[in-house]
């Protein structure tokens, strides 16, 4: 499982990524192999009522009252989760760019949030930048303690110094859809079209420091 690193230097910031992408198949296994993934979707089912039999006799109807039709109930529909400025400001950068290379749009999830704004917290209190942490907590592990289901799930990693937040996501991701072959590990996670979830971590340091943690799921 591997990162990489390089300096650049931009309004006096320096930013820093990495990315990962894994596929997780039936063994339970995440690999870096870069597979396709197929969908799968249940048949429609439908139902239609019997004729109704025919009447045996003719008889004269009896006077009943006739009721108001009762109004169907409407399901109320559950709460929209509040995603935060800087994770609307990421899934929009991410989906333009994916608009215009032909991959479907990304939507926020709150799991996948949850899993990227927990490392994001971690990597910012003891002052790490990797992946895994020192105790070797990967990405998917994270992402199943939030509760997140996926089969294909990718990840790419930013910090950033002396920049504020917005600039420094824009800086970032800039940096990462601008790769080239064969040093372009962010892009691809950024344009796979496997991933159909966003999920956005974001912490700053005590000493300034800013991690910005991205999760793809599909």
């Amino acid at each position: 499982m591997g990162a990489w690193f390089w300096p650049l230097v931009v309004v006096a910031a320096a930013f820093f990524a990495g990315a990962l992408s894994a596929q997780y198949n039936g063994g339970g296994q995440e690999g870096l192999a870069a597979t396709d993934l197929y969908g799968l979707v249940l048949p429609a089912v439908s139902r239609q009522a019997g004729p109704s039999a025919a009447p045996t006799a003719i008889v004269l109807p009896t006077p009943t009252a006739t009721l108001p039709p009762t109004a169907t109930p409407v399901p109320t529909p559950p709460p929209t989760p509040a995603f935060r400025d800087d994770q609307l400001f990421s899934l929009g950068l991410h989906n333009k760019a994916r608009l215009a290379n032909g991959a479907p749009p990304l939507m926020l999830d709150a799991a996948v949030n949850a899993a990227a704004q927990g490392q994001a917290n971690d990597m910012a209190a003891r002052d790490y930048f990797s992946h895994d942490s020192p105790e070797g907590k990967t990405p998917w592990d994270w992402l199943r303690e939030s509760g997140a289901t996926y089969t294909y799930a990718g990840q790419n990693l930013g910090l950033a110094e002396g920049a504020a937040n917005t600039q420094a996501i824009q800086e970032l991701f800039d940096m990462m859809v601008a790769e080239t072959p064969p040093e372009d590990g962010h892009r691809r996670n950024i344009l796979d079209t496997n991933f159909r979830k966003l999920g956005i971590g974001l912490s700053r340091s005590a000493s300034g420091k800013l991690y910005w943690v991205v999760n793809f799921t599909g």
